[in-house]
């Protein structure tokens, strides 16, 4: 064989091997906890189980053991374990019912945090989480070592045993609580157990308590890695001691003893003066702030104390300022008759001025960590900004905690409100639709490349899509949004916030975001106006596709018109307007910023001829994003969830 023939067999065998993604993974385990914990691991899919399935790992120990490929699992701790007269070997938390340490392919009873792995699962990519499904035991994190890619840890370190609620406890012999059922195993209603495919689920009062307490792990499916990583799991990943799982009532599971039992009344005297004598301090410096917070409010808002507040020489001539008695009687005191909504920000009422002009007041909620801080970004940003697409500011407000914003009022409120009510949805015709994504796109046109602030959105979604009294559509919530420079193409951030389904691969997994973030965001937001479909809803579970990936295989085969809402009867719409508006949708969500068109390049593509033909072809997107509470619920034997996706930590909005 001549050489040359043999480089090339050589090159296309490890061509081969790199794109099969193939790859042995290494998992440690550690263990951070002051107590002992027995890990377990099941195989899923039937597969022959790890050379591990059960063992015990002292404090601060580590052991490690090794994932063929593909393969796919699911590990977890056991606590509270012991082996009583007979032999027998049980756990009071996440026990697997073999009578051994060795789970031998039997899963944790829940509760049980649970860490998921699927090694070379998807286009050779690694999918993991830690999900809260079974509920919750154990803090545990999961972080890939190495790959190619963006890799991020996955975890639920909070103290979620404090925060369960009563209903959801279970607790030891002596009263403590040592885990949190999933309100699906406690109620087994349909309501909490949420096994709809294409809806989206409602929130409850338990789910938005764990959602609070680790909102990756109860909220977010899969991150993925590429590169074939290893991996470590970490119980108590960031070393919580005695009191980390035991508030508000102690457990034994992490109380440290003391052997001496002696010198605990002298530390309790201690720690109860220590305790008092900041509880007075604060209480007067309490005190004195709120005094001084009130006899600022008695001064009367002036432009140069509203210039103060927000800092720099920021140019708000143009920006009126309202008082906030003359607001309270717009909104009648803020009446719960008048709220139109609730966001990241705070709640948002509807209200009419004196003259008899109605607004939207957008109300700083006093518990919104970010608010100050959206707040100032989008007084700063809207108030210098105008087009016909962009929704107005009228004013502001600010009078001691109060902080408020004043625009016109939208009457139909925000595209999803139609969007994604199977009634409502009828009103938007195919004519509406194709007028409110041009729209959008001018808006976008003017934000990035025509308005002398260069502003990238970071939050663009069909909620901010507000609807004036004829349907057209103006983009709102400008609090997220950065302004760069006329030069700066690129940013990051360690501070990734925005919404679960809009986000972009490179801003989601590496905080890097520029315009292209907003045009990837513009285009599921078309895919979503099309279809109907909400991202972070739709799944076909059986082929693995989300609403992007399914978009995708339907342009491929030439079935675009499959994806119209079927609100829309076929004579309804132009078949080529659709097809092209598909086309456009997944050249904005490639994985690839650099694949992606500018807005000018959409503007021209929707102003232009009927289709797309002779222009690029969209690639296929691989990253993408499935909301796991709408995941059929798992049982407590050999069930993994089925989600494929792909996401970051996030900021609640």
């Amino acid at each position: 064989m001549m050489k040359s023939q043999v480089d090339s067999l050589l090159g296309l065998t490890m061509a081969i091997l790199f794109f099969s993604g193939a790859h042995a993974a290494k998992i440690t385990f550690t263990n951070n906890c002051p107590n002992t914990v027995w890990p377990g691991t099941l195989t899923g899919d039937q597969k022959p189980q790890l050379s591990l399935t059960g063992f015990e790992l002292a404090s601060k120990a580590n052991r490690s053991v090794d994932a063929p490929s593909p393969w796919s699992g699911r590990f977890w701790g056991r606590t509270r374990c012991s082996t009583d007269a007979a032999g027998k070997f049980s756990c009071e938390t996440a026990d697997c019912g073999s009578g051994q340490v060795a789970c031998n392919g039997t899963s944790a009873a829940p509760p049980a945090t649970v860490v998921e792995i699927k090694i070379s699962e998807k286009w050779g990519q690694d999918l993991y989480d830690v999900t809260l499904v079974d509920g919750f035991n154990l803090p545990i994190s999961v972080a890939p070592q190495g790959g190619t890619s963006e890799c991020m840890a996955s975890t639920c370190d909070a103290n979620v045993n404090a925060a369960c609620p009563a209903e959801l406890q279970v607790k030891a012999v002596d009263g403590s609580v040592i885990s949190c059922k999933s309100a699906c195993m406690a109620f087994n209603e349909p309501k909490y157990c949420c096994t709809a495919s294409n809806d989206t689920c409602q929130p409850t009062e338990y789910s938005q308590i764990l959602e609070q307490q680790c909102p990756i792990a109860y909220n977010y499916a899969y991150l993925s890695c590429n590169g074939g990583p290893d991996y470590i799991i970490r119980f108590c990943p960031y070393g919580q001691g005695a009191e980390g799982l035991t508030l508000p009532t102690p457990s034994p599971l992490y109380q440290v003893p003391n052997p001496s039992g002696k010198g605990m009344p002298i530390k309790l005297i201690v720690s109860l003066t220590v305790v008092c004598f900041i509880g007075v301090l604060g209480a007067i410096v309490f005190g004195l702030c709120r005094m001084r917070a009130k006899q600022k409010g008695r001064i009367k808002l002036t432009r140069d104390i509203l210039q103060e507040y927000i800092g720099g020489k920021h140019d708000l001539s143009e920006l009126r300022i309202y008082g906030f008695d003359s607001i309270l009687v717009a909104t009648d005191n803020f009446s719960t008759e008048n709220k139109l909504g609730q966001g990241g920000f705070g709640p948002v009422y509807r209200g009419k001025l004196a003259e008899g002009k109605e607004i939207a007041v957008k109300r700083l909620s006093s518990t919104s960590g970010q608010g100050v801080v959206e707040f100032k970004n989008e007084m700063l940003l809207i108030s210098n900004l105008q087009h016909k697409n962009l929704v107005r500011i009228m004013g502001c407000c600010v009078k001691e905690d109060e902080k408020l914003l004043i625009y016109e009022l939208m009457p139909n409120k925000s595209l999803d409100t139609f969007l994604f009510d199977s009634m409502r949805r009828a009103v938007l015709d195919w004519g509406t639709r194709f007028n409110i994504i041009q729209g959008v796109a001018r808006g976008l046109v003017y934000l990035h490349h025509d308005s002398y602030l260069k502003v990238i959105h970071r939050d663009l979604k069909v909620s901010n899509i507000l609807l004036d009294e004829k349907m057209n559509p103006k983009i709102s919530d400008f609090g997220l949004s950065r302004s760069v420079e006329g030069t700066q193409n690129l940013e990051n951030t360690q501070r990734v916030v925005g919404t679960r389904g809009y986000m972009s691969p490179e801003y989601a997994m590496g905080g890097i975001f520029s315009q292209k973030s907003d045009i990837y965001s513009f285009g599921v937001l078309v895919l979503e106006i099309i279809s109907s479909k909400k991202n972070t809803a739709f799944y076909i579970f059986d082929r693995q596709l989300g609403l992007l990936a399914y978009a995708w295989q339907l342009w491929k085969e030439g079935r675009e018109l499959e994806l119209v809402d079927e609100m829309l009867a076929a004579d309804s719409y132009s078949a080529p307007e659709v097809m092209k508006c598909v086309h456009i949708g997944l050249l904005c969500v490639q994985d690839n910023p650099t694949d992606r068109p500018s807005m000018p390049d959409v503007i021209f593509m929707l102003n232009g001829s009927t289709t797309v033909i002779g222009g690029p072809e969209p690639k296929q997107p691989l990253f993408t994003i499935q909301n796991s509470v709408t995941h059929p619920q798992p049982q407590p034997s050999n069930i993994f969830s089925t989600n494929e996706a792909t996401m970051t930590m996030i900021e609640g909005r």
